[in-house]
């Protein structure tokens, strides 16, 4: 009966680790939080810590990833197995997809909240590697299927949704503004609008 108890609240205490130190890492930085600081907060001792995490940079690592693993499993539902049947299907598997983004963010705001200083400062590429990469997936998926332009450009259109909704989510985290419910309806909208094929307009020299 007692067997498995070390691991359920193993994982337990891992997870409330990760929660308070998120906390702790995105009010004082990586550098003025200690071990000590992040045993307290987290009602544990440094061993327990040391037991999950080699050191305070793992731990650091393993606070950056949870937002962007969480639902990971989900974005990568929408690319596989059956292409979209329609433009209106592709349509609504992207709003599925940003909307996922967003809310994993809001789950994990102390997480995302670091995760963006630390891209910031960097310069590094759009956050939430399994996002973008969906979103990739999706708009390749369009394109093999004929609902896309073959001219357009698929990667613009990416970096598009990324950097939209990196701005809303920077504007959730910095300046309080909440993140809006219809954000990834009108966003897949716009964006698809940009890369699905349209009618050229007639030549003016040959028309009439």
């Amino acid at each position: 009966m007692t067997a498995g108890l070390p691991g359920r609240y193993g994982r337990r205490t891992r997870r409330r680790i990760l929660h308070e130190a998120a906390k702790l890492f995105a009010s004082r930085g990586y550098a003025d939080a200690s071990m000590n600081d992040l045993a307290q907060a987290a009602g544990c001792s440094k061993a327990a810590i040391y037991y999950h995490f080699a050191d305070k940079r793992q731990l650091y690592e393993a606070v950056l990833d949870a937002a962007l693993l969480d639902g990971e499993e989900a974005f990568f539902s929408e690319a596989e197995g059956r292409p979209p049947r329609s433009l209106e299907d592709l349509g609504e598997r992207l709003e599925r997809v940003i909307r996922r983004h967003l809310e994993a963010a809001r789950r994990h705001r102390e997480a995302t909240l670091l995760r963006r200083r630390v891209e910031a400062r960097a310069a590094s590429s759009p956050n939430g590697a399994p996002f973008v990469d969906e979103v990739q997936r999706l708009f390749d998926l369009g394109r093999q299927r004929g609902l896309l332009d073959a001219s357009a450009d698929l990667e613009a259109a990416v970096t598009a949704v990324a950097a939209t909704c990196n701005g809303h989510i920077d504007s959730w985290l910095f300046s309080g503004q909440p993140l809006a419910e219809d954000v990834p309806r009108r966003l897949a909208a716009l964006v698809l609008h940009g890369v699905v094929p349209h009618e050229s307009p007639p030549d003016r020299a040959t028309a009439g």
